[in-house]
């Protein structure tokens, strides 16, 4: 090898490990409120249902509402605003003028926004990657700005966001309860959660996608807006990249992450046992679909934390030439993180084909602990599928076609003039 050959850096193992943690929280949140919805008045129904006062259905909801509803999202949410931060990072390597870079960056989460219509329109009512696609859109704007100033952004729209939630959730006691279970009864998601036929499914994309623009990405732009900057930011700084550099940072934003998850999510599950009063219990639920988003920094933060004697092993092989070989579980979850939108829309697939009224319909009126065995099966086939991948040194299918759409046939390269 030329002296003058650039070495590759070893991978960074933290983002990936991330990412595959993130699709299990995505897949047993959305098994519990989204694919297998039970019906409003059964009781914690709003974190999967409690069927004939089951207890492993009260311990799924315990379990839920600490770590999985409103985590995973947030997690996700935090990645996209690194991932732009990096793709930023390496474009400005390459020698792209900054207009250039966010053309590049437009582009890119352009076709995301694209492939989250298109999933909205043939698999998943409750998507998320038309949201990421819009919201890295506005990142790639904001790109130019410092870091000083993209964090106070952050701060303001984060700070509004709490308070407003701290407003809300403590209106809940003044709402006559009839009103509070009119409002909960959410008409339109159970429609969409419960097609009897596919052409049912696919024929409610307008209602899906009005539900989608007209509700849910509106509010997310300044719930989950600030993660988001604030994952932007973390990109600049590498922080994944010397997690020991930022052991404090990360330190203070892993146990911001546990105190919301246990302090907010415990009442929630409590409310939803019986333990709590119903009205104790949604109002926690209220705020913590604002302030659980502030778990996803965190919970990247363990990870990234709990991963550093790992990756100074693996960088230790590195630097002698050779390669550290992970635990096969580990190499699963690092290869499902580098395959990410390939696993989100296998899951889709995957629910379709096994919990809905036209196929199998695993997992109706069960409750929360069928429906979450159901989200860690899908969750644990898409593993499988990925390590499989790796082994076969395949990129996920869904990454090759969004690559090749975003860099065109020949990738990122180093900027000219011609381009």
């Amino acid at each position: 090898m030329s002296s003058q050959t650039p070495v590759a850096q070893p991978r960074i193992l933290a983002p990936d490990c991330a990412r595959g943690f993130t699709l299990l929280g995505i897949a047993t949140a959305n098994a519990t409120t989204a694919w297998l919805l039970m019906a409003p008045g059964t009781p914690g129904f709003l974190a999967g249902g409690i069927v004939n006062n089951s207890i492993l259905d009260k311990i799924a909801i315990i379990f839920g509402c600490i770590f999985t509803h409103v985590r995973g999202l947030p997690m996700f949410a935090t990645l996209l605003g690194y991932g732009v931060g990096m793709i930023a990072m390496s474009l400005q390597r390459r020698k792209y003028p900054p207009e250039k870079a966010r053309l590049v960056l437009i582009r890119r989460y352009f076709f995301l926004a694209l492939f989250g219509i298109l999933h909205i329109t043939f698999l998943f009512y409750g998507d998320i990657m038309l949201f990421y696609g819009i919201m890295g859109i506005l990142l790639a704007l904001l790109s130019r700005f410092s870091d000083k100033t993209l964090l106070i952004t952050a701060g303001v729209m984060g700070g509004l966001c709490l308070l407003a939630a701290l407003g809300m959730a403590f209106s809940i006691f003044f709402i006559p309860i009839e009103k509070l279970h009119s409002m909960a009864d959410n008409h339109t998601a159970m429609v969409l959660a419960n097609p009897d036929s596919y052409l049912a499914l696919i024929g409610d994309t307008g209602r899906a996608l009005h539900f989608q623009l007209g509700t849910a990405i509106p509010s997310s732009i300044f719930s989950i807006g600030p993660i988001m900057i604030l994952g932007m930011v973390a990109a600049r700084n590498n922080v994944l990249g010397q997690p020991e550099k930022y052991k404090k940072q990360l330190t203070w934003a892993g146990v911001i992450a546990v105190v919301i998850s246990f302090g907010v999510g415990l009442p929630v599950a409590l409310a939803d046992s019986g333990i709590l009063s119903e009205r104790v219990g949604l109002s926690f639920f209220v705020f913590n679909q604002f302030a659980g988003q502030f778990t996803g920094p965190g919970i990247i933060a363990i990870i990234a934390l709990a991963t550093i004697p790992l990756q100074r092993r693996i960088d230790a092989a590195h630097a002698n030439g050779t390669d550290y070989t992970l635990p096969i579980p580990l190499q699963a979850l690092v290869a499902l993180g580098k395959r990410s939108m390939t696993g989100y829309l296998l899951q889709s697939i995957l629910f379709v084909l096994l919990t809905s009224i036209f196929t199998f319909g695993l997992g109706r009126g069960q409750g929360a602990w069928e429906a979450t065995l159901i989200g860690v099966l899908i969750w644990t086939i898409t593993l499988v599928v990925a390590y499989a991948l790796e082994k076969a040194n395949l990129r996920g299918p869904f990454e090759v076609v969004h690559r090749r759409l975003s860099y065109g046939r020949t990738g990122l390269t180093t900027f000219t003039p011609t381009q």
